[in-house]
């Protein structure tokens, strides 16, 4: 329901200033595309490149998630998959890009 946005660079690319690049272009494309208020940013909590990058495009920190919904947890449960939940709660660090105003 929300317009979300990530990227992912090979290693060689990194700290170069390609994904910088490449997402602020992508979100001033998106309010072209999309009549939304925000774009979401999803990290998973150790990513501190990516949480550096959200917050230099203007990210605002909203919320933590769960890694997998519950019903995928239930699914592997049901399958005799070993899940505890305890490992993937609160482990997707969720921010919002806000459209400009002008």
């Amino acid at each position: 329901n929300e317009p979300t946005i990530g990227i992912t660079l090979a290693s060689e690319f990194r700290g170069k200033g390609y994904g910088y690049t490449a997402a602020k272009m992508t979100i001033e494309e998106g309010w072209n595309l999309f009549d939304h208020p925000y774009f979401v940013w999803e990290l998973e909590k150790e990513n501190t490149a990516s949480r550096k990058l959200v917050l230099k495009l203007g990210g605002q920190r909203m919320n933590n998630r769960c890694a997998f919904s519950e019903n995928v947890i239930k699914m592997m449960k049901e399958k005799g998959i070993d899940v505890t939940t305890q490992y993937f709660s609160d482990t997707i660090e969720c921010y919002k890009i806000e459209r400009p105003l002008s």
